[in-house]
This record gives structure tokens, C-alpha cells and sequence, in this order.
């Protein structure tokens, strides 16, 4: 591109020959298609003045069909100052405005949260017009934890020309845990434990409870002075729980592993009119995947796009049988034992296969675990007020006592 090239149509019956004399000269057309009987390529510049002679000893004629290059810009510049003049102040804005942090977004605050946030990252280095580079992300939170008060963490995260700032408010958490509540089971089992640390245990070992059944009660009747005594049920209660869980496995697996060929090209779009500032050629590697990078400046209706053009290697593995339904069936575990408690563990389990397609295998694991299957339920309001109803007299009764 800098020493600058031609696209070049030979024309003639004999541009095989045409081809070989000027591989013999060390002479490499690049990109080199059919277009009906004739010939196209691009040469560098360079090296055009030795084909005139080479077609015509194979009695072939060149007709240049397209240039790029900087000699070519560079003398379409001289006829064009202001034209160049612009560009070049366009792409010095462009760069200027990528490089920098316009537009700042609190996430996880509320509207007045969000603007002391904003104070707080501007303490730590981070407002709209500074460099990205000058953004330290560690000093930012920090800056934000010092001086908001309610905030239990703040996170910055940078995407361009935009910075995200992430905030979990500073929640009382604990408040909840003096409210009286029953333990009941929160899944179907057969219990295995009872130990009971507050209230009042309703089952027995050994006997099987549904779902949302109380296992120990906060209810504990009336106290000294008549008025319910509610408490929050507490302890450890563990069953043996059934547990069905499906994976399944290919036979065949295609792979996509990364190679060490990168090429990039950087676009800048304008409105509808795009400028390849580099990358034009295609990529010189056969398989690929693309990433694509976009910063926007809205104001301006600027695009900077970024291709990164990643050169991969595809390869397919096959598995027998017996390793699908290894993979498959260890796959069905581990559905199950992201569904248990804290604690929980598989006492036993078994494979079923089930029907599956020409190139899948599948399972079905069936297992018992055993786990603690308690599960805090707050006593509603309603059973409350039916508590404080009975133990207060009620006043046709006060009458008529009277």
C-alpha cells in the first residue's frame, strides 16, 4: 500500500505463458481471477515496468484496470488540499473523541443515588472528556465507597467511549431474622434428622412429609400472660429425597480451536459512507471467525469499526458409545447435584437410557440423596391476629358475664 500497486487484464491466448515468464522474473501477481479468456491481478508498482515487454514476447497486451496506493492518493492530494486538509482534521477529531469518556451510566441506583455516585467517581478521576486511559478503576470505586454512603460495592466497567458504573446498594440484610417463623419442609422426603434448636418439633424420624409441610413450629401456645408466645423455629432437619435428572452426549463433537493468525481492519463510517482506513486485503488465512468492535459518537453520526479477523482451526471428534454415555450420564448428575442443599450428597443412584437420535445418546439418572430440607416461613400476619384473638375475651362475652 505505501509503494502502491496496480490491477492489471491481460489479455491474449497465451497468459499461461504470460504468468510463467514473470514468475521466472521473481514476479508475483496477487489475487489473480478469470474474467472471461483474459486475466486480472494486482502487481506492485515496482514491478510494472517489466510486464509491457514480458506480454508482448507471449503475444499478450496489459490494460491497467484499477490503482491504490499512497503515490496515487498522493498525487490525487495535490489537486485537492482542503479535501486532505479535512480528512486528515476529521480523522484527528475521530481519534480525539474514541480515546476519550463521554457518557458515564449508574446501574443498580436509584435517580438520587446515582447522581452523588456520579460526584463520588469524579472525585476518583473518572467524568465525561478524560482520557481512558487516565481512568484508574480501582481508585474510582474506592473514591465511590468513601463518599456515597449506601453502597456496599461499586464496580466500573469500561466499554469505549462509555463507562458503566455498577452499584449494590448497602441493604440491612438481618433485620428479618428475630420475625417468628415455622421451619417446614421444603421439598418431598423421608426424613432421616430431627434437631431442633428453637420451637416445636411436629414430626418423627422415619415418617415421609409433602412439601411445604411445618416440620417444627414457632406456635407455641399461649404464654404466662395469655398472649401467644411466637418464637423463630429453628434447627436441622435432613430425608432422603428422590432426585431424576437428564444429560445427553454427541457421538460426534465439532471443535473450533484458535490458531495464531490475526489480521484487523479498522473502518470509519460517516452516515452511509464508509472509509477503509486499513485491512483492505482479504485476510491471508482460509478459516476464520470475525470480531466486531463498534464505538459510536451519536452527536456526530461517527461509527469507528474495529474487524479482528482470528484465524481458527475446525476439527470434529467421535466418541464411541461407551464414552457418550459415560459423558451423558455425568452430565445427569450434575443436574442433581446443583438441585441440592448445601451439604447435600448422593447416597445411591442408577442410569436409565432413553431413546435418542442417530448421533446422541441420553440418560436419565435416577438417585437418593440426603440433605437438610428445612426451609424458614414466617408466620403471616393473619395467624398473628387469629393468636391475639383468642387469647383476648371478646366483649359480647364480657357482657353477658356481667
Amino acid at each position: 500500500m505505501l509503494r502502491g500497486r496496480l490491477r492489471v487484464r491481460v489479455v491474449g491466448s497465451n497468459t499461461e505463458r504470460f504468468l510463467n515468464a514473470a514468475l521466472d522474473r521473481g514476479i508475483g501477481l496477487e489475487e489473480v481471477r478469470v474474467v472471461g479468456n483474459d486475466l486480472e491481478g494486482w502487481v506492485d508498482l515496482g514491478w510494472f515496468r517489466q510486464l509491457p515487454s514480458l506480454a508482448r514476447d507471449a503475444g499478450c497486451r496489459l490494460r491497467v484496470v484499477g490503482r491504490e496506493g499512497v503515490p496515487f492518493w498522493a498525487r490525487s492530494a495535490r489537486r485537492r488540499p482542503i479535501l486532505v486538509t479535512g480528512c486528515l482534521l476529521f480523522g484527528v477529531v475521530v481519534y480525539f473523541l474514541a480515546t476519550h469518556v463521554w457518557f458515564i451510566q449508574v446501574d443498580g441506583a436509584s435517580p438520587a443515588m446515582a447522581l452523588q455516585v456520579q460526584r463520588g467517581a469524579a472525585a476518583g478521576g473518572l467524568y465525561r472528556g478524560v482520557a481512558q486511559g487516565a481512568v484508574d478503576p480501582r481508585r474510582v470505586e474506592e473514591a465511590i465507597l468513601r463518599q456515597v454512603g449506601g453502597v456496599a460495592w461499586a464496580g466500573i466497567q469500561r466499554e469505549g467511549i462509555l463507562v458503566r458504573i455498577r452499584i449494590v446498594p448497602d441493604e440491612k440484610p438481618f433485620a428479618h431474622l428475630e420475625q417468628p417463623a415455622d421451619l417446614v419442609a421444603g421439598k418431598k422426603a423421608r426424613l432421616t434428622g430431627i434437631e431442633v434448636s428453637a420451637g416445636e418439633s411436629l414430626v418423627r424420624l422415619g415418617e415421609d412429609v409433602n412439601k411445604g409441610q411445618v416440620l417444627v413450629t414457632g406456635n407455641l401456645g399461649n404464654g404466662p400472660l395469655g398472649r401467644p408466645l411466637l418464637v423463630r423455629a429453628q434447627g436441622k432437619i435432613t430425608g432422603r429425597v428422590d432426585y431424576r435428572g437428564f444429560g445427553e452426549a454427541p457421538l460426534r463433537r465439532r471443535l473450533v480451536l484458535p490458531e495464531a493468525g490475526r489480521y484487523r481492519r479498522l473502518i470509519i463510517k460517516f452516515s452511509e459512507m464508509e472509509m477503509i482506513m486499513s485491512g483492505r486485503k482479504a485476510p491471508p488465512f482460509a478459516d476464520y471467525l470475525i470480531y466486531r468492535h463498534v464505538w459510536r459518537i451519536t452527536s456526530l453520526h461517527v461509527e469507528v469499526i474495529s474487524l479482528d479477523f482470528r484465524q481458527v482451526k475446525r476439527k470434529v471428534l467421535s466418541f464411541s458409545v461407551a464414552q457418550a454415555e459415560k459423558k451423558a450420564g455425568e452430565r445427569a448428575l450434575a443436574t442433581i447435584r446443583r438441585r441440592l442443599a448445601p451439604g447435600g450428597k448422593l447416597v445411591s443412584y442408577r442410569f436409565v437410557m432413553l431413546p435418542g437420535g442417530k448421533q446422541t445418546v441420553k440418560i436419565e439418572a435416577r438417585a437418593i440423596a440426603e440433605e437438610d430440607i428445612g426451609m424458614i416461613r414466617s408466620i403471616d400476619s393473619l395467624e398473628k391476629k387469629n393468636a391475639k384473638a383468642e387469647s383476648r375475651p371478646s366483649a359480647s362475652g364480657a357482657g353477658e358475664g356481667v
